[in-house]
């Protein structure tokens, strides 16, 4: 008889276990959906997927987004986007917001 590994989900709810794994990658909640926005590597995507088909690049302007741009974004708020260039290579910070087709869309220009 072949000796197997005790099962780790014995007496635990798989679904459960996905809920809390999904939870912690939580980016934000999806516009389209109401269901979670994970980080798919190279961009953001809904959970959802391929029932929706959502996403959100993580760039903006060659510029990485922090995930805290992200979560604004998906809260339906404007957030700063730091130290983009322009170009003829001068810095500036960038005041953003998803518009109603969910594109990142530039609002002006931000001191902080």
């Amino acid at each position: 008889m072949i000796d197997t590994a005790p099962d780790i989900f014995e007496n635990s709810n798989i679904e459960d276990h996905i809920k809390k794994i999904e939870e912690k990658e939580k980016i934000g909640v999806c516009p389209s959906c109401k269901k979670n926005i994970v980080d798919k590597v190279k961009f953001y995507g809904c959970s959802n997927y391929p029932n929706c088909k959502f996403t959100l690049s993580k760039d903006f302007r060659k510029k990485k987004l922090t995930k805290k741009n992200v979560s604004e974004l998906l809260e339906e708020k404007e957030t700063i986007v730091t130290n983009l260039k322009s170009k003829n290579g001068n810095k500036y910070n960038a005041k953003v917001s998803l518009n109603d087709n969910n594109f990142i869309e530039f609002i002006g220009f931000s001191k902080s």
